[in-house]
């Protein structure tokens, strides 16, 4: 969306999480003014990209990030994060003087050491509703939507949301099946829960980070996937750290109403660049 990057005022490139894609970032795109370059991309083992080979996991995402700012000739950009995609944008800012601020959608919080867990387990604690589409296939888009539709966290049906389901599909009637390829993200997801310098980034990004913080999670239940007083003394601890939390879930904060103020994260990370 928007201009190329040579005639922008700042060029944003999101990342979107772990089982969604770039359609995931179209209600905030929407808000996104006519001057700024927004490029919303598919990680590798997503939408467009879910055909692309190994490797996988968070640095090969930041790779993917740089060639896709290489490709579109931006020698500097804001990455913006959601959920997954803010560990891949905190990584991103360690690697390179590239990125003058960084922002991260209700993800990318430092995580305490596993002890005795086993990974597969804690990514179907965390996100196994989402993997469990996986292996299902659907005889119509209507039965896919509606598949969606009784899901407690997205709210209100929108076209935003529809189009992100629409696009999340492959194959043909009636065996049409989500496009994310598993094998990705079960990568992505372990190296979330055993790296410990991947996860742990965020604490050593030198530039400005703007943290956005959703009040409720994946469920939309209460208390959010970012603990309230873990997020707080992350604030207080980290000069460079801005937090805002909204009244939202992890869903809504970028697909929904809370598009508005995932934003104004950008546009203070542009300012403070």
């Amino acid at each position: 969306w928007g201009p190329a990057p040579a005639d922008a005022r700042a060029t944003v490139i999101a990342a979107h999480g772990i089982t969604a894609s770039s359609r995931s970032m179209t209600a905030v795109a929407e808000i996104v003014p006519e001057d700024v370059c927004f490029v919303a991309v598919d990680l590798r083992g997503r939408g467009d990209s879910s055909h692309l080979p190994e490797p996988y996991g968070i640095q090969q995402h930041c790779d993917d990030l740089i060639a896709v700012a290489d490709h579109i000739g931006a020698e500097s950009f804001i990455p913006a994060g959601h959920s997954m995609g803010a560990y891949v944008v905190a990584n991103l800012a360690t690697r390179t003087d590239r990125t003058p601020a960084i922002v991260m959608w209700d993800g990318g919080f430092p995580l305490p050491a596993p002890v005795d867990l086993d990974p597969d387990a804690v990514i179907e604690a965390v996100v196994g509703p989402a993997i469990a589409r996986l292996s299902m296939t659907f005889e119509s888009e209507d039965a896919y939507f509606d598949f969606w539709k009784m899901h407690p966290a997205l709210g209100e049906w929108t076209d935003h949301l529809e189009a992100y389901c629409r696009y999340d599909l492959g194959g043909e009637a009636p065996a049409l099946r989500p496009r994310p390829n598993e094998a990705a993200i079960r990568a992505d997801g372990r190296q979330l829960v055993v790296d410990l310098d991947t996860i742990n980034a965020v604490q050593r990004v030198a530039v400005p980070i703007e943290l956005v913080r959703a009040t409720r999670g994946i469920m939309n239940d209460p208390g959010g996937l970012i603990p309230e007083e873990a997020a707080a003394g992350l604030d207080a601890a980290m000069e460079n750290l801005h937090l805002d939390t909204v009244d939202a879930n992890h869903y809504t904060l970028v697909m929904g109403d809370g598009a508005e103020r995932s934003w104004a994260a950008v546009e203070r990370a542009i300012a403070s660049s």
